[in-house]
């Protein structure tokens, strides 16, 4: 959407920067509930296997806008992890024209961190990142120390985020402490919004109050991909079956 209106038309009621920002990390490292959280909704203490790509949007005023009320909007894009290992096509779909990517990490998997090292090296292009460690609180399960962390985020200059375990607690007076600072984080790794002042929730205001905002609009938009597959393995035994698993998974949940 641009900007400024054309010569000829008359000024916009309202301006809306769409922003997208890909989620990707390994089964139960937290993304879905880092999501619901950052979209100002309760996290939910049962574990949900995410099908296909999931896409959840959270909306902000933008301060200092005279005339035109102008916002921006987070497109949260969330690929499934297993369901993305049988489908090679959904993770780069889902990192396809990101405004910023958010890999998402837990400090007990030690199989996960090393897994990200090299889908930074070589699987996943280029962009502005973002590295986002769970489960912070749990220091006798740590798998990864925060010295690893800070020094993966600065050979591949990301910003890091470090959340504890207590996301998941509804919070009653006021969102939880890393939220304005994951949202700081994804601005500033977002060349689009690095001139604009946003308002975001803050943990020391509950949300009652008018002067702590919540996202203004929430949506949720699930879908299964349907599953290109290589040449290698058109055999229609394979197609069957992981198509199959795939909607039989999705029936669960």
């Amino acid at each position: 959407m641009p900007l400024h209106p054309g010569l000829l038309d008359g000024p916009p009621e309202s301006l809306v920067f769409d922003i997208k920002v890909a989620v990707c990390g390994r089964s139960a490292s937290g993304k879905t509930c880092l999501i619901d959280v950052l979209c100002g909704q309760a996290a939910s203490m049962k574990y949900t296997e995410t099908v296909g790509i999931c896409v959840k949007q959270a909306t902000f005023e933008i301060k200092e806008s005279p005339g035109i009320e102008t916002s921006v909007r987070y497109n949260f894009w969330e690929a499934g992890h297993r369901h993305a290992q049988m489908f090679s096509h959904m993770l780069p779909h889902c990192l396809e024209d990101a405004d910023v990517q958010v890999h998402v990490l837990s400090m007990t998997d030690r199989a996960g961190f090393e897994e990200l090292i090299q889908q930074l090296k070589k699987g996943i292009p280029a962009g502005n990142r973002i590295l986002v460690a769970t489960r912070q609180d749990n220091v006798a399960g740590w798998a990864v120390a925060p010295q690893e962390l800070s020094e993966l985020a600065q050979q591949n200059q990301a910003a890091l985020c470090l959340v504890a375990n207590d996301v998941a607690v509804k919070q009653e007076d006021g969102c939880p402490e890393f939220v304005p600072e994951v949202y700081a984080s994804i601005q500033h790794a977002c060349k689009k919004l690095s001139e604009v002042t946003i308002q975001y929730p803050s943990p020391e205001l509950p949300h009652s109050k008018e002067s702590n905002p919540k996202p203004k609009a929430f949506s949720r938009v699930n879908s299964i991909l349907i599953p290109k597959y290589e040449e290698e393995e058109a055999d229609s035994g394979v197609r069957d079956s992981r198509l199959s698993g795939a909607l039989e998974s999705n029936a669960q949940d």
